[in-house]
This record gives C-alpha cells, structure tokens and sequence, in this order.
C-alpha cells in the first residue's frame, strides 16, 4: 500500500521554472542528484509541437530530456541528433515503425522508450537527448523515503543561488504525503501488534517446552542438589540452556531477513528494528525459561530423588509393621515385650461368656511373652 503511494508521487518533489522557456541550469542534475537521499532526477526542457514528416497523424509535443537514475527504458542508447516514441506518442504521430522523421527540424525516430510510475506522464511525449548547455523547463526529483522530502526540498534552492532561486518554484503533493503518513501510522501499528502477539505465543511455547523438560529431569536436579548446588545455579543452568540455542536462532533469522529485505528492496533495509526484535526475542525466551527453572530448582532433594519410590516404600513400611505385629514377642534384650500390639489385639478379641476361648487367649498371650523370635527375620507360621 506504502509502495502504491509513493508510485503516485508522495516523494517526488518538481522544481518549476516561472518562465516557460526554461531557466533552471543544466548542471542542476547533476548538482541535485549528488544530495544524500536523492533517488533519482530528470530534466525535462521546455515543450515543443512535432509532426510526422508525412501527412499523417498529428502533432505531438516534445521535450528534451536528461535523466540519471530515472524509471525510463530506452530501446537503445540515445544517439545524437535523433528523438524516441512511445507507444502512445507513436499512434498520435502515425508512426508505423521505430524509423520515421518528424518535423520541425527532420529529426528521425530512432527508438521507442517505456516510462513506469511516477513519470507515466510522459508517455505522450516525444523525448529528445538534451545538450550540456540547454536550461530545463521542470526538473523532477524523487527521494529514497517520504521522511526526507522536506530536508531535500530545503536543500534544493540553495543548489541554484539566490538569484535563480526566485524564478523558480517547488511542488510536492501535501495530500499524498498526509495520506501516507497515516497509511505508515496504521501499518507500523498492526506491525507491532504482530510482533507482540508473536512474542507471547513464543513465550508460551518455550515454557511449556522447558517445563517439560525440567519434569524429565527432575531426578538429575534432585542429584545435583543433593551433591551441593544451589537454587540458584540450577536456575541459572535451565535459562542458559534455553539462552544459547535461541540466540543462534535469533542471529540466524535476522540475517536471512536482511538478506531477503535486501535481495527485494535493491538495498539494505534499516538494521536497528530487526535487531531489536531479536534482542527483544532473546529477552523473552529467558523470561519464559526462567519461571520453570524457579520452579526445578524449588523441589525438595530427597523428594525428587525418592520420585515415585516414596509411595511403595509407605506401602512396604505398613506392610512390615503388620507383619511384626502378627509374630510373637520374644521379650526383647530388656526383658519387655517386643510386639505389645499383638497381645493388646489378642486381648480385644476376648468377649464375656466364652470361657474356653478366653483361657485358651491368655495362655497364647503369656506364651508369646516368653517364647522368643528367631534370630533372623522371616514370616512366621500363623497360631491356630
């Protein structure tokens, strides 16, 4: 949209003479094409009517030219003494062909020319090479980017002195460059909305990814911090690596873009906004990184390590003390009773009126009090 602006003329700036028989230098293309910012100049000279040489078509105007830089393709290089058609000015003269002569001056046609936006106007003339010496009617400029129209039309009258600045005159569309300011406005604003929008999905993508991988390794940091490290150096190791591969992709992709913009544009683009956005990605990679290391390197050593152990040792711990409780005390070094819950479970079982079975218990009760347990653990045959 930008380049569609520009096309019609948003940085082209026409410095007019007030006589139309011309009074702008020769020399002034080639003064104003050595301004920085300067993309190219023509020099147009004052008009004139032509005719074909043979009664046929009309008369067409005609001006001198000298152009550097300038969106003209010539069908060959301008020899002296000789004009170019296009193909508008050919159909109103009633040239046939690239070889004809018009009049005044029996000048031949010795090729055709194409012009492209913003000279299209020129399309309905016949061009003529001009002479070092002959003045210019017009001389039309346009600059690199719309920023620097205004410093190049600042710059252009003093290239003529001040004697020949006040015949002449500068035009440039105000309305274009309003225009285009606004259409910049709101591309440079979606631009950054996208950048934004970008980022964060980046940013959610990295912490899920590092998240992840911190949750695998959990037991290599629960070992490493057993051996001593720090929260912080684990910190610090999961951010560095996520730092150095999104670096690489940072530089990586910034130099293909710059490459691409330059292979496109004809020219280096600006470098500080992609250099921005890759340092601004690399910035976001480390934020986001830097949430799940806080989060690896908070976990308890002898948690992480023990992993999913912690629920079967629980379960073989329970298992045990049924299993001590199930075997018979053996009075212990000290002369106590080793399994206390055994005869206490023994005892809760004796209920009133069965007289036989609460002997038959306190008899299995003292007995297990004096009898004691093998010197190695192992599962003991059930009381009947």
């Amino acid at each position: 949209m930008l380049r569609q602006i520009d096309d019609v003329g948003a940085r082209t700036i026409t410095v007019v003479s007030s006589d139309p028989r011309g009074t702008i230098p020769a020399s002034i293309v080639d003064r104003t094409a050595a301004l920085s910012g300067v993309a190219w100049v023509v020099g147009l000279g004052p008009v004139s009517d032509v005719r074909n040489s043979q009664p046929v078509g009309g008369p067409v105007p005609m001006r001198a030219y000298r152009g550097l830089g300038a969106p003209l393709t010539f069908s060959s290089p301008p020899p002296g003494g000789g004009v170019f058609v296009s193909a508008t000015s050919a159909r109103r003269l009633g040239v046939a062909g690239a070889f004809s002569v018009v009049d005044p001056g029996l000048l031949p046609v010795v090729g055709w020319f194409r012009v492209e936006a913003p000279l299209t106007d020129l399309d309905a003339y016949v061009l003529a090479p001009a002479t070092d010496t002959e003045p210019w009617e017009r001389v039309v400029i346009e600059v690199r980017e719309a920023g620097l129209v205004e410093a190049v039309a600042a710059g252009v009258p003093l290239l003529f002195g001040t004697a020949a600045s006040d015949g002449v005159s500068l035009e440039r569309s105000q309305a274009l460059l309003s225009a285009r300011s606004a259409v910049q406005d709101e591309v440079l604003q979606r631009g950054y909305l996208l950048v934004r929008l970008l980022l964060c999905a980046a940013m959610s993508l990295v912490s899920l990814v590092v998240f992840a991988g911190t949750l695998a390794a959990r037991r290599d940091f629960g070992r490493r911090r057993a051996l001593g490290a720090t929260r912080a150096q684990l910190t610090a190791l999961v951010v560095l690596a996520t730092t150095w591969p999104a670096s690489l992709g940072v530089v990586a992709g910034t130099g293909a873009g710059i490459l691409y913009l330059t292979s496109r544009l004809g020219r280096a683009p600006d470098w500080q906004f992609p250099v921005a956005v890759g340092i601004l990605t690399i910035l976001s990679f480390v934020l986001a990184s830097a949430l799940p290391a806080l989060g690896a390197a908070a976990r308890a050593p002898r948690r992480v390590v023990g992993g999913d152990g912690g629920r079967h040792s629980g379960r073989a711990a329970g298992r045990t003390a049924v299993g001590q409780a199930d075997r018979p005390g053996d009075g212990g070094r000290h002369g106590s009773p080793r399994h206390p819950a055994s005869a206490q479970a023994i005892r809760v079982t004796r209920s009133p009126g069965a007289g036989h079975q609460s002997r038959r218990a306190t008899a299995l009760s003292r007995a297990m009090r004096r009898t004691p347990l093998p010197s190695k653990r192992r599962r003991m045959t059930p009381w009947h």
